[in-house]
């Protein structure tokens, strides 16, 4: 499994058998969403590290944010969920 479920209804749009997926094959589209669930410890530490982060209009904060955004894509984006 390479993504966590975006909700109940749509799980996490992976197929177990390519035979399952609509539109057929030939006219198959690209999509990936990845979603990063935060466990509670896990946010508690990243805002006691950042605690601009705290505040709804922390701009200032958006390198941080950009930067924790790519920590997570280095280790979990992987070019075969694009092709």
């Amino acid at each position: 499994m390479e993504g966590e479920k975006l909700d109940v209804e749509v799980g996490n749009l992976l197929f177990q058998n390519p035979e399952d997926a609509l539109p057929p094959r030939p006219s198959w589209f690209s999509y990936v969403r990845y979603n990063r669930t935060y466990k509670k410890k896990e946010m508690e530490q990243i805002l006691e590290n950042n605690p601009r982060l705290k505040r709804i209009d922390a701009i200032d904060a958006i390198p941080r944010l950009g930067d924790i955004g790519r920590e997570y894509a280095e280790k979990n984006v992987k070019i075969e969920h694009l092709i």
